[in-house]
């Protein structure tokens, strides 16, 4: 990614009115030392899983926001990176040229005598993509429920990742308990806790290294092992599924590179193993 910045001119001063994009008020100016233009990316999920891992529905909702803290960079044009995964739909904001966008995969307003407004978050892209591929997932996670002698059950549960570029620091399986009865913990990577008649399984790390997790343990059930589902899942990542970033921001008059800042966040909406 190149750096620079743009010459000084004179830009004309417009605020934009932007349909369906929320925009904070004015906020003072970014600390010293970061870039002015800073761009977030946001991807949730939507999930539902069946407990040997196949894919009920998955949905993935993405936001591409942009705010600027300085008035000498309200004209610029960003280059994005096209996603890896396939099939998603993308959907521009009114004041973007969408034509540019869908061919060159380039962010720009379709006005370019206008610039964006100071200090407001403005959403200029969002994008979608449903499936029914499990490969579509970062990690699976398959359950095995297995009934034992006294109305005990012994319950096994391994995550493993499918894509070895993402990793997970925060991943955590919530498993509902029968009123009343305490699991018994055999394996467990990572950690655990009893909260709320649940076991809460925090997968310590689960990345290209450490590719598998497994919580084992046994607890009595009446009912063959339905009453340890519905299993939520819970994450989040500084990485996007898609593979969707901000590669290159170019001044919209001089084509001079400008520096930039984004954050990426990829996290479970909704995550129900049943």
């Amino acid at each position: 990614m190149k750096l620079g910045f743009a010459p000084k001119n004179d830009f004309i001063s417009s605020q934009l009115e932007y349909d369906e994009v929320d925009e904070v008020e004015d906020t003072s100016a970014n600390p010293e030392g970061t870039d002015c233009i800073h761009f977030q990316l946001e991807e949730k999920v939507m999930v539902q899983t069946e407990r040997d891992g196949s894919l009920s529905s998955f949905e993935l909702r993405g936001d591409l926001s942009v705010q600027v803290s300085d008035s000498e960079f309200l004209h610029f044009q960003a280059q994005i990176e096209p996603p890896v995964l396939e099939g998603i739909q993308f959907m521009t904001n009114p004041k973007m040229d969408k034509a540019l966008f869908n061919n060159e995969r380039i962010l720009a307003l379709k006005d370019s005598s206008k610039g964006y407004p100071i200090n407001q978050n403005v959403g200029i892209l969002k994008w979608k993509l449903s499936s029914k591929e499990p490969t579509t997932l970062p990690f699976s996670v398959i359950c095995w429920i297995s009934p034992s002698d006294g109305g005990a059950c012994d319950v096994d549960i391994e995550v493993t990742l499918e894509n070895e570029g993402h990793s997970f620091e925060d991943l955590t399986l919530s498993i509902p308990l029968p009123d009343g009865v305490d699991p018994d913990v055999g394996n467990c990577d990572g950690s655990y806790e009893l909260q709320d008649g649940a076991l809460s399984w925090e997968v310590s790390t689960l990345n290209y290294e450490t590719k598998e997790a497994a919580l084992h343990f046994q607890c009595h059930s009446d009912d063959q092992g339905d009453c340890f589902f519905p299993i939520l899942v819970t994450f989040s990542t500084d990485k996007l599924l898609s593979g969707l970033q901000v590669v290159e921001v170019l001044h919209s008059e001089s084509n001079a590179a400008l520096t930039f800042a984004q954050d990426e966040t990829f996290f479970a909406e909704e995550f129900v193993i049943s």
